[in-house]
């Protein structure tokens, strides 16, 4: 019993070692994989809400207005530091910064992102920060009169909200590069001519499929391809099963009449129906929408009202004629129970219908 468990244990040693090292090396890159397509996709959310916001800025430098609160407004709606400066380089308006300190900024002029915006219209760029030694992601664009807005976020801040998926990606690959090493230290141990065929069989397995019938093997072999059959059959009937209900609370969720529109904490849209989209205007088979509420519907009724539900109030039915909308609207909205508060998971859910005709 020593000899053979002596034996397993320098059989199994190298294949263990060497599926951690590899479950190691894929956590890494697909973390890494991650953290830039989260980049990517917030530097594109951000570029666009720059875009929705240059024309409020530039309204009010026209009219003379003071731009301050609108500029402090949106670092506080998209989480960013918002910066308005001039083309000579002058902070006229920085979130991050108290007013009475904006003479002491220093000179933006060679920024590399304002002077990318003031040649092309856009600029970016992703730099440390000497003040906070932090990597801060910079997007900039220019304004009528040669201005530049410029947004500034933090770039661990925004990997932070994926952490926890990260996390989960890093356990799966390595719990698999160790299961797989286990397997493959029994096998070796005991067949390794038998090898080959189990690779494949987990292979088969991992596409969905019954592993083949490899002909003559050992009973422990046949007996590892039998659980992993099993093991497929039940994953495949369970997707099956998954898909078709969800197929049927889509179907359901389309069909409704009336528009639905759910958020989570931020008051970012997670879903909507098309009923939802029609009521707002939207053209029929127009992708269902996406990001902040503000950038998918303007009007600050709706938003009130949501950021009550997100909190925990229901409300009453309340009238509203959002930008773009053909007709008046009437919104409720309520808690979703049972979220877990986290950003992306689905906090409130409002519901649109046309407003009944005045009397």
């Amino acid at each position: 019993m020593t000899t053979r468990a002596s034996r397993y244990a320098r059989t199994s040693f190298l294949p263990v070692l060497l599926a951690l090292l590899g479950g190691a090396v894929a956590a890494w890159a697909l973390s890494r994989v991650v953290d830039q397509a989260v980049t990517d996709r917030t530097e594109a959310s951000l570029l666009s809400a720059l875009e929705r916001l240059a024309p409020d800025v530039e309204k009010d430098l026209a009219t003379g207005t003071d731009p301050t609160g609108t500029i402090l407004r949106a670092g506080r709606t998209w989480g960013v530091r918002a910066t308005l400066i001039t083309a000579d380089g002058r902070v006229l308006v920085d979130s991050g910064v108290d007013p009475v300190h904006l003479g002491h900024v220093e000179n933006h002029a060679g920024r590399p992102e304002v002077r990318e915006a003031l040649r092309s219209g856009t600029g970016t760029d992703r730099r440390l920060s000497a003040t906070v030694a932090r990597r801060f992601l910079y997007l900039a664009r220019r304004l009528a009169g040669d201005n530049v807005l410029r947004f500034a976020v933090a770039e661990d801040d925004v990997l932070e909200a994926e952490a926890p998926f990260r996390r989960k990606v890093s356990l799966v690959s390595l719990g698999a590069a160790l299961l797989a090493g286990l397997l493959v230290a029994l096998v070796r141990g005991r067949h390794a001519d038998e090898l080959v065929l189990l690779r494949e069989a987990a292979e088969a397995v991992e596409r969905g499929e019954r592993p083949a019938s490899p002909g003559a093997i050992s009973d422990e072999t046949a007996a590892v391809l039998a659980v992993l059959g099993h093991f497929a059959d039940e994953v495949r009937t369970e997707s099956e099963s998954r898909r078709r209900q969800e197929a049927v609370k889509q179907t359901v969720f389309d069909s409704l009449p009336a528009g639905i529109l759910v958020v989570d904490r931020d008051l970012r849209v997670l879903d909507t129906n098309p009923a939802a989209l029609a009521l707002l205007g939207r053209p029929k088979g127009s992708p269902p929408p996406s990001g902040h509420l503000l950038e998918v519907v303007r009007d600050s009724v709706l938003l009130g009202v949501l950021e009550k539900a997100v909190a925990g109030e229901r409300s009453a039915w309340v009238p509203i004629r959002p930008d773009g909308a053909p007709r008046p609207l009437e919104v409720r909205a309520w808690p979703l129970p049972g979220g877990s508060g986290r950003p992306g998971d689905p906090s409130a859910l409002a519901v649109l219908q046309e407003a009944a005709p005045q009397a």
